[in-house]
C-alpha cells in the first residue's frame, strides 16, 4: 500500500496504534509527524515539530508524542 500524501523526507519512525489498529503514526525527517487511516488511506492530521523528528509513539488513540533531534519530546 502506497500512502496518500507521504513524507517529503526521510522516515525516521512508524508506529500503529495499539487501540486503534487502522491509525499509523509516521515521523519525519522533514520535522512533521503524519497520522495515517490505512484502512482508507488518508492522512487524518499533521503536527509541526519545528525540527527533525527522530522517533514517534501513540499515548493513546487521540495523544501522540515525538522526539525531535532538538532533544525535546513533545505531546500533541
Amino acid at each position: 500500500l502506497e500512502l496518500a500524501d507521504p513524507p517529503s523526507d526521510g522516515i525516521s519512525a512508524i508506529k500503529f496504534s495499539p487501540l486503534a489498529p487502522n491509525l499509523l503514526l509516521a515521523s519525519s525527517w522533514d520535522g512533521f509527524l503524519r497520522v495515517y487511516d490505512v484502512g482508507v488511506n488518508v492522512m487524518k492530521n499533521t503536527f509541526n515539530t519545528k525540527c527533525a523528528a527522530l522517533d514517534c509513539c501513540f499515548s493513546n488513540s487521540s495523544q501522540v508524542f515525538a522526539s525531535s533531534i532538538d532533544g525535546s519530546i513533545k505531546r500533541f
